[in-house]
């Protein structure tokens, strides 16, 4: 069994541990609020594009191979992914390599180096990755539906970026905002593998305590409004991509572990209630996902599918939805938390997951959220909880459609289907 722990180092910097001593495995992972809703006319991208640069040279380590030959040398497995609201880096090693990883991390994170010559170079990259998402319809279609979704919220900006912000980018400009954002206050260590609190605070206190306070950015939470609405797009494609999603308040910690529960009934595997109506009845889709997403200030309940036979599956989707107000799911409820738990310790059953799950909520609830409290809210949520948190969260006034394809598919244009699914 896991042990939980938490503290704050003198400049702010949240620590946060896993401590499980049957592995040699440990991973190590910088957390820090930054990201699309942090971002403004101008420089739409630019936490992105520090995620790249801060991994191609250091003060100490001047280059990627600089960098790399630490990791590649050790074995270790390293990548950074940007989000929302959130940058996060990660290194996972064998625990015999630690001290190494938190001062290349350290280093990483604290003194990177924004060569003028290398930045131009991965401009012309992350270019190439934008011009990637927007040919491929199934990501195409979940950045429209950010866009329908929050409006003119900073929450609708994809965290790839804008072509041309990318492009204007400068290493003075990139230096702002990595100053303005970059602050430990703003900032979480987590830690998980084969060491103690006490031992992960040390090493926090030796690679990161010099790392000093700024004025750190402000919190931009500013919680979206607006009533929904269908967006539809013209793409060359033989079948429609479609994002089905309703606009909620941020949820608490309760309320976020109960719509995981909507989103295994759902979505989760080949008996969930989806699959079993769309694919594997009437044959209309080839794969679908039902998935909650939370932010500081909002939260937005998802599904996505992609078929030939849009307007049949839209109404066999509000169906499914309709069906689930007034009876139990196919299985028991018990059954389904059963399967839930099951499907919530398989996701966090190794360090990098579980650092994730640690991290993500740190970002959200600014405080450690365990995996014991998520299974014990789990275990204890009633059948009437679960439906009244559909009716609280799956609303017409909340709902927005947003779809993907060739031109009135079907003969129909998008009014029409997101007519149909409000229909009685």
């Amino acid at each position: 069994m896991n042990i939980y722990n938490a503290s704050k180092l003198s400049n702010g910097l949240t620590v946060i541990t896993s401590e499980n001593q049957n592995t040699d495995i440990v991973t190590i992972s910088a957390w820090i609020r930054a990201g699309a809703r942090y971002e403004t006319a101008g420089i739409r991208g630019y936490a992105h594009l520090l995620e790249h640069m801060m991994l191609r040279g250091t003060e100490h380590r001047p280059s990627t191979f600089d960098i790399s030959v630490v990791t590649d040398r050790a074995g270790a497995y390293t990548n950074a992914f940007t989000g929302q609201e959130r940058i996060y880096f990660f290194i996972q090693v064998e625990k015999h390599y630690l001290k190494i990883m938190c001062d290349l991390l350290a280093d990483v994170i604290i003194h990177p180096l924004f060569d003028a010559a290398v930045l131009e170079n991965e401009k012309k990259i992350i270019v190439q990755e934008l011009q990637r998402a927007y040919d491929t319809p199934s990501q195409l279609v979940r950045i429209e539906a950010l866009r329908n979704v929050f409006g003119d919220h900073p929450l609708s900006h994809d965290a790839l970026g804008e072509e041309k912000d990318i492009r204007d980018a400068t290493s003075i400009r990139l230096r702002e905002y990595y100053q303005l954002h970059f602050d430990p206050s703003a900032a979480a260590l987590i830690i998980g593998g084969a060491l103690n609190h006490a031992e992960a605070v040390a090493l926090a206190e030796e690679y990161f305590g010099a790392w000093e306070s700024a004025a750190s950015s402000a919190d931009m939470s500013n919680p979206p409004r607006g009533h929904g609405r269908p967006c539809g797009k013209v793409m060359a494609s033989r079948q429609t991509n479609m994002v089905f999603d309703f606009l909620g308040p941020m949820l608490d910690v309760k309320e976020a572990v109960i719509m995981n529960l909507w989103e295994d009934y759902l979505g989760y595997g080949h008996t969930s209630a989806l699959s079993r109506e769309l694919r594997h009845k009437r044959g209309l889709v080839y794969t679908l996902s039902a998935y909650d997403g939370n932010f500081r200030d909002a939260s937005v309940f998802h599904i996505e599918t992609a078929t030939d036979r849009p307007y049949e599956t839209i109404l066999s989707i509000r169906d499914v939805l309709r069906s689930a107000d007034c009876r139990q799911p196919p299985k028991s409820f018990s059954e389904l938390q059963e399967q839930s738990l099951a499907i919530f310790s398989r996701r966090i059953s190794d360090s990098l997951s579980e650092v994730k799950f640690l991290g993500e909520h740190w970002v959200r609830y600014e405080k450690m959220i365990t995996p014991f409290e998520v299974g014990a809210i789990i275990k204890a949520t009633t059948s009437r909880e679960f439906f009244m948190a559909k009716k609280k969260t799956m609303t017409k006034q909340n709902f927005f459609l947003t779809m993907l394809g060739p031109e009135n598919p079907g003969g129909k244009n998008i009014q029409e289907f997101y007519d149909a699914f409000l229909d009685e």
